[in-house]
């Protein structure tokens, strides 16, 4: 893969569902996110983030999930259109899946499948870099 390549596997607005982040330690990782998300499932942000406060407040009751919790799901921010910081989260993969019970509509697991074939295009893509392409991704992204 060419650099240009590598830069477009980073890009929400080129890969559009499922893109590629660097995580705290240091590995590449599929990622969507709650603004695409609602985006896709047609709903307001502000609702969207409702329920992935509710999924999390219910699965850190749950011993074996909690530890997982904090790793595919990812509290941040994004500057808005009208320039303030608001809420959003990351999902992994798993933070997805876990996610999905809390949109449960027809329409819902029909996007979830989309978004799921996604996650799998780009964790192939991922896993078909060599070490040296794995390399200049991580640097690509610190560039930005």
């Amino acid at each position: 893969m060419n650099k240009t390549e590598l830069k477009n596997l980073l890009s929400k607005e080129i890969m559009k569902d499922v893109w590629i982040t660097v995580k705290e330690d240091r590995n590449l990782t599929p990622v969507t996110d709650s603004i695409r998300i609602a985006e896709i499932f047609k709903k307001e942000h502000f609702d969207l983030l409702r329920s992935v406060r509710r999924m999390i407040s219910e699965l850190e009751e749950v011993d074996e999930v909690r530890e997982h919790l904090q790793e595919h799901v990812t509290a941040s921010e994004y500057i808005s259109s009208i320039n303030q910081k608001q809420p959003r989260y990351e999902l992994t993969h798993i933070g997805f899946l876990l996610f999905l019970p809390y949109i449960n509509t027809k329409k819902s697991r029909q996007l979830s499948a989309r978004i799921t074939i996604a996650f799998s295009r780009v964790s192939e893509k991922l896993a078909s870099l060599d070490e040296e392409a794995y390399r200049e991704l991580i640097r690509i992204y610190h560039e930005d």
